[in-house]
């Protein structure tokens, strides 16, 4: 009994021990970071809001040197995370054709900005970055959209496909630009459609992306699809150029049939529509004329005629 005592005194005391050491160490730490010191960091540039007809030939330097006085806790963070500086064009100063000034010292916040904690500024190098962009040619062409729907039975269409933007401006070199005439979007394929489509799709750009900007890079588009129902009207045909009323025709009506939207089946009647044919003498040369339709409503979307010509007479 003595024995086992013994050793569980000797446990606890380890116990206590390590407990004790382990707080000593964590207050140690976090006295020395809550200290104040002082750090040396390079940042990185990073132009942003650049016109997209503006690209840069080269930035010098390229980064920033900062001494920063900061507590321990601030060193930490900032050990961790990435050191860049995003600067904005327009905060830049024009100096000569195509060539900027970013004054670094008129821009300190920016600094604290990229760095993390509180932090004070003690000393940059260098106190200028000098920038030097490139104008390019800008073209703006058309977007197509490489498209393949195969609708429900019954279904189809009600307007054509919009695409939202309807082109892309593109900024490059004019010898590359010439080559370049249309936009299309990545293949859109789908099957038994019943509804309207909205769908966003990336632009397939050329294998010379990487010198090219482009304003956008993916569009919308939008197909409107409604049900559609197949109608049958009855009409008369209408005569021009009968000589004297001596021609005479048969049938005097032909039929029509054409698709529509269901929604606007009861819309549609016999007298939306006007068939017609013309006789000439000249050129007739058997005893049929072929019909025309002159006239139909502007919400059906095809239309064809049972019977394309007529018989006619000559009554003296």
């Amino acid at each position: 009994m003595s024995i086992l005592k013994k050793i569980k005194i000797n446990s606890t005391t380890a116990r206590e021990f390590i407990f004790f050491l382990l707080l000593t160490t964590l207050v140690a730490g976090l006295i020395k970071l809550s200290k104040t010191y002082t750090t040396n960091y390079e940042l990185a540039l990073d132009i942003v809001d650049l016109p997209l007809e503006k690209s840069i030939r080269y930035i010098s330097p390229e980064v920033i040197n900062v001494n920063a006085s900061h507590t321990g806790f601030a060193m930490l963070r900032n050990s961790v995370s990435g050191s860049e500086i995003k600067v904005s064009f327009s905060s830049m100063k024009k100096t000569g054709d195509g060539a900027y000034t970013y004054v670094v010292n008129d821009h300190v916040e920016d600094l604290r900005n990229a760095l993390h904690g509180n932090i004070d500024v003690t000393s940059t190098k260098p106190t200028e970055i000098i920038v030097v962009v490139d104008s390019m040619a800008s073209k703006r062409v058309e977007i197509t959209a490489d498209v393949d729907v195969n609708y429900a039975p019954g279904y189809g269409a009600t307007e054509k496909l919009l695409i939202s933007p309807d082109s892309v401006t593109i900024v490059g070199p004019s010898a590359l630009l010439k080559t370049i005439n249309e936009v299309q979007t990545q293949k859109y394929s789908v099957e038994d459609v019943s509804s309207s489509i909205h769908e966003e799709l990336i632009l397939e750009k050329p294998d010379s992306t990487e010198i090219l900007k482009y304003s956008i890079s993916k569009v919308v588009i939008d197909q409107d699809v409604n049900r559609f129902t197949e109608g049958t009207v009855t009409v008369p045909i209408q005569v021009i150029n009968n000589v004297g009323g001596k021609l005479k025709i048969l049938p005097k009506t032909v039929q029509i049939i054409y698709t529509v939207q269901l929604d606007d089946f009861d819309e549609v009647s016999s007298s939306d529509f006007l068939v017609s044919c013309v006789y000439d003498k000249k050129s007739t040369t058997d005893n049929y004329l072929p019909l025309t339709i002159s006239r139909m409503p502007k919400n059906i979307s095809s239309v064809r005629l049972v019977d394309k010509q007529v018989q006619f007479i000559l009554i003296d």
